[in-house]
């Protein structure tokens, strides 16, 4: 499906070309597994999951998704009820921090988040036991 605006689909055409979609998909065929459930938080999330022949449950990833800060909520209200490892890129870091900082970092020491993998592009996220080994996006 086409984006009605046509600089997103030339956006999502250069990201696939120039190799960060290979790259990520990469990363995180390297660091989950094929049977973990995992919440892809980036801006390719459609293409990562296609990739990685699996479903999206949010469905909040396109650029316009993750530009309206009014739209947050919704993935707010989606952690909460989920347990999945989470693979966040650095735009919607940088999003969360600078929109909703305190509520996600409540959510992650909430839910005892940690990074347990990362590059230049992306973070892996998963839920550990021990609440205090928890490692802030925001110290990275």
């Amino acid at each position: 499906i086409k984006s009605p605006v046509p600089y997103f689909d030339l956006l999502k055409q250069n990201v696939s070309q120039n190799g960060s979609c290979i790259n990520n998909y990469l990363f995180i065929k390297e660091n989950t597994s094929d049977n973990e459930k995992i919440d892809i938080l980036t801006i390719d999330a459609d293409t990562l999951y296609s990739m990685l022949k699996r479903s999206d449950n949010l469905k909040f990833n396109t650029y316009i998704d993750w530009c309206d800060k009014t739209q947050y909520q919704k993935v707010f209200d989606y952690l909460q009820k989920s347990n999945n490892t989470l693979v966040i890129d650095r735009y919607v870091a940088d999003n969360f921090k600078k929109y909703e900082r305190t509520k996600f970092e409540k959510l992650f020491k909430e839910k005892g988040y940690v990074i347990t993998a990362q590059n230049k592009d992306l973070y892996i996220i998963k839920q550990k036991m021990n609440k205090k080994s928890f490692t802030s996006l925001y110290k990275m």
